[in-house]
């Protein structure tokens, strides 16, 4: 933990934030940052997923994980492998990686940071992971909650404004799929 103080002159307690880099079973590479509390070992762990067209660096989630450390958590954010974010963390530079993007895929990558965290090699400390949280925004909620269904050290889900289904196309968006095979999505944050 450390003190800053914000442009606006207000002292604030904040977490200590460090990056990581792991590769999920197929070699993809999973980038991400893990936020610390002051006593780091033994403290519980909340795994946060972004949404679709989401990032770990997206809106709130850098103060998202910060609030979670702060209340004594380990809190990771990651991007999903195929996400599209790639060197530059804040721009979709890996459409390539995007158009091949699957719910699969992003259970794979989740299940990667799982076993990082839980098999001792993410974290350069002991965490509890005894008390393994999951924390998903938008799809990213729906695929927290499926892991949660099969992976047994996921002691509790956090779903933010999560899917109510992975079936969010209309048939004619589907007829359009399948004949062209790729749905075009708009970015809405570049057009």
């Amino acid at each position: 933990m450390q003190r800053i103080t914000t442009e606006a002159g207000l002292s604030m307690t904040v977490s200590t934030s460090s990056p990581f880099e792991i590769t999920n079973a197929s070699g993809d590479r999973i980038r991400g940052n893990y936020h610390t509390p002051g006593q780091a070992v033994g403290a519980p762990v909340i795994i946060i997923c972004h949404g679709f067209k989401g990032f770990k660096d997206w809106g709130a989630f850098p103060a998202v994980a910060d609030f979670f450390a702060r209340q004594g958590w380990i809190a990771i954010r990651f991007n999903f492998s195929h996400n599209g974010i790639g060197d530059n963390e804040t721009e979709f530079t890996e459409l390539d990686k995007f158009a091949e993007n699957t719910l699969s895929k992003e259970m794979e990558d989740l299940q990667a940071v799982i076993d990082e965290v839980t098999g001792g090699r993410l974290l350069p400390f002991a965490a509890n992971t005894g008390r393994l949280a999951l924390l998903g925004h938008s799809r990213g909620g729906g695929i927290a909650i499926l892991k949660a269904v099969e992976e047994p050290r996921v002691k509790a889900v956090v779903s933010w404004a999560s899917v109510s289904t992975f079936d969010r196309w209309g048939p004619e968006t589907r007829k359009r799929w399948k004949e062209k095979g790729v749905i075009e999505v708009m970015n809405t944050r570049t057009n």
